[in-house]
């Protein structure tokens, strides 16, 4: 539901006024010129989270984008996200503009659980509109003392961001012409090093959704079962949102 008339956004916030929340915007920080983290304050002593939920965004009186928490701490109040500022939509000027001390409505987390507590191996692959995915999984992955790797396709100006944050995953450049090419070329030294620990994992493909298709087929041939392939796709090539 990326786009819909504004009387039907407002009255989604007027009726469904239980599923929404205050928000203030509490602190901003930019990891590159395309990765923003912004921290929000609102009371969530009463809400669910787990990784992958998404909460939706106003963006302009008729359109609507979902982005997923990296952090949700009920206790203090406060929840994260990492947003990409690519300058190509609605939801990306939003976060741009964004200050502290901005108030704004969003609803609460909600959408597929995708986290499989009960596999002990997970494997991510993902872009920049994953990051913020991917830090509320790895956390619930550590936390459970499970084993993780994964492989980001970004653009240049972000290669050194999982780097600088600490995040032990692979990077590769993103190849627009051909999706996650890099990326299956990784894949599959790693699949053909470690067959049967892969055989073993659950996959999280999310991101662009050509790289996501690419990434997914390559599985499909060494022989992972659809069961263990989790998918989101968070956007595409001339979609105007998802």
């Amino acid at each position: 539901m990326p786009n819909v008339p504004k009387w039907v956004a407002d009255q989604m916030e007027n009726l469904l006024s239980s599923k929404y929340l205050d928000v203030e915007v509490a602190e901003t920080i930019s990891y590159s010129p395309e990765i923003k983290k912004i921290t929000f304050r609102a009371e969530l002593s009463h809400l669910d989270f787990y990784p992958g939920s998404s909460m939706v965004f106003r963006a302009s009186d008729r359109e609507l984008r979902h982005y997923t928490p990296s952090s949700f701490d009920r206790e203090q109040g406060v929840f994260e996200i990492l947003f990409h500022i690519h300058g190509k939509g609605p939801g990306s000027g939003l976060a741009d503009r964004l200050l502290p001390g901005d108030r704004l409505k969003v609803s609460a987390p909600g959408g597929k659980k995708l986290y499989d507590k009960d596999k002990t191996f997970h494997f991510f692959f993902g872009d920049e509109t994953s990051l913020s995915f991917y830090v509320a999984l790895l956390r619930e992955i550590n936390r459970n003392k499970q084993w993780a790797r994964g492989i980001f396709e970004l653009n240049e100006i972000n290669r050194k961001v999982p780097d600088d944050r600490g995040y032990e995953v692979r990077t590769v450049l993103r190849t627009p012409d051909e999706p996650a090419r890099e990326a299956i070329i990784l894949l599959e030294a790693w699949i053909i090093a470690k067959p049967e620990l892969f055989r073993q994992s659950v996959f999280y493909l999310t991101g662009n959704v050509a790289s996501v298709q690419k990434f997914r087929a390559v599985l499909k041939k060494h022989g992972i079962s659809s069961k263990n392939i989790k998918l989101q796709g968070y956007w595409a090539e001339g979609s105007v949102g998802l």
